[in-house]
């Protein structure tokens, strides 16, 4: 742990049947600073995680649920022994990213804000379902096999601005 209450993970071994979740006091928010995964991962499940850093998963992951993602924040996940698409939960994300070489099964967030200059990107080979409760801006670069279709649902209840799909 960090002077300012960060905390840093470090797992290696694990396998697409290992789930790891974090969790705090009651209503107490925690701050994951950089979370590195060497190997496959069944979940990471953190609802009351903030994410400051960046979360590496060399492998493939079927279940991500954090709190929020702060500006300059960056998700990256691997392809691996899952076999399955993953499912991504998200409250407010700002100014972050997603690189993930597995495909998306769903994506869901409550509001996501670029405030600045650097365009936010989620790059993935697909997402089936994107489900933003509030506005979503940011920019989806899917990369899917010719013919595929990379984006199925897209459903925004905010406004969709500053965002190339």
């Amino acid at each position: 742990m960090h002077r300012d209450g960060t905390i840093d993970v470090n797992l290696s071994g694990t396998t697409a049947r290992s789930t790891l979740k974090v969790a705090g006091p009651r209503h107490a928010p925690l701050t994951l600073g950089q979370v590195h995964i060497d190997g496959d991962l069944k979940g990471f499940v953190a609802k009351q995680a903030d994410l400051t850093g960046t979360l590496q998963v060399s492998g493939g992951m079927r279940l991500l649920a954090l709190d929020d993602l702060h500006a300059g924040a960056a998700i990256d996940i691997g392809y691996g022994a899952t076999g399955h698409a993953m499912t991504v939960v998200l409250d407010e994300v700002t100014d972050a990213g997603i690189t993930s070489a597995t495909a998306i099964r769903t994506l869901r967030v409550s509001h996501w804000h670029d405030t600045d200059s650097v365009s936010d990107v989620i790059a993935a080979p697909s997402v089936h379902a994107l489900l933003a409760r509030g506005d979503f801006a940011a920019d989806m670069r899917l990369h899917g096999a010719p013919g595929d279709v990379s984006l199925n649902v897209m459903r925004v209840g905010g406004t969709l601005h500053d965002a190339v799909v």
